[in-house]
């Protein structure tokens, strides 16, 4: 999949389908503040479905993070792809964000 989308599956839930690059971040991570404006206390946001992201993709996730901040809303992060996850724990990243592993 070349393109990455943000989906409202529910109240106070969003899924990142697709792949995440730096020509695709910008727009994503637009996506995302619009539909984070909708949500009240929480969210968790899906990522069992993002198929390629690297530093794109945690870029987008700390902007959220800073957006959810300003907005008083909880964020949590869910099925972190395994690679993801790596790339978020060599450069420190996975004490800052609020995320959970892909289950193997």
């Amino acid at each position: 999949m070349a393109d990455c989308e943000v989906l409202s599956i529910a109240p106070g839930q969003l899924k990142l389908v697709g792949s995440i690059t730096f020509e695709t971040a910008t727009d994503i991570e637009l996506q995302g503040r619009e539909l984070l404006i909708k949500q009240v206390g929480s969210c968790t946001v899906d990522l069992a479905e993002l198929e390629d992201g690297g530093s794109a993709a945690l870029s987008v996730l700390l902007s959220w993070m800073r957006q959810a901040h300003h907005l008083s809303i909880s964020l949590s992060m869910i099925n972190m792809p395994i690679d993801l996850y790596d790339l978020a724990r060599v450069g420190g990243l996975d004490s800052v964000l609020p995320i959970q592993i892909q289950a193997p």
